[in-house]
């Protein structure tokens, strides 16, 4: 897992997967990138990155944790979320998944009190990013508008 990764996060049905640059350090570290901002049931919401460690569990496989600060548009702190992953790296080390059920996101409010767990989500896919690669798959061509 050590290395630079394009995760790309399933949102609701039908909404479009949203890209966040991963970063996993030899010595148990992990960041990740994620949209500053982000409209929902509070309004905008502002989020810092992930930050948190990791370890392995098996030959290719890692648990992580991470979390991150959430703020409105006026700068309150409005709490954190807190990401427990399981990512499977494949056999070549160029790809990962993480369609573990334990995998959650867990919200809690200004004061530490759980809000809302979140699981069972669509899964997590990543690419390696390399000096010639940036990670996203292929691009796939618009359908032609007519113009008559």
């Amino acid at each position: 897992i050590v290395g630079t990764w394009l995760a790309l996060v399933p949102q609701a049905p039908g909404d479009p997967a949203v890209a966040s640059p991963s970063l996993y350090t030899a010595d148990g570290r992990v960041v990740l990138g994620w949209p500053v901002s982000q409209a929902g049931p509070q309004g905008v919401v502002f989020h810092s990155g992930w930050v948190g460690s990791w370890e392995p569990t098996g030959e290719r496989s890692i648990q992580f944790t991470a979390v991150q600060v959430l703020s409105d548009a006026n700068g309150a702190y409005l709490g954190t979320a807190t990401v427990h992953g399981h990512p499977m790296v494949s056999e070549d080390g160029q790809t990962f998944v993480d369609a573990d059920p334990a995998s959650t996101i867990t919200i809690r409010d200004p004061a530490g009190n759980v809000v809302t767990v979140l699981s069972g989500g669509a899964p997590v896919t990543a690419t390696r990013i390399g000096v010639a690669s940036d990670g996203f798959p292929p691009a796939t061509p618009a359908a032609a508008t007519p113009t008559a």
